[in-house]
């Protein structure tokens, strides 16, 4: 499976397999301050699986 998108916009696009083992919020105070949001979202993969 692949999971695609883009922003708002169209300018930035992305296709990416899906094997990621985690995706969560981060709610601490550093992501907040960098994206200027209430919370930064990430993903995860595990090393082996990286390019």
């Amino acid at each position: 499976m692949t999971i695609s998108g883009s922003c708002l916009c169209g300018t930035v696009r992305y296709s990416v397999p899906d094997e990621f083992h985690a995706a969560f919020n981060c709610h601490c105070s550093q992501c907040r301050r960098a994206t200027g949001s209430a919370f930064k979202p990430m993903a995860a993969i595990s090393f082996e699986r990286s390019a």
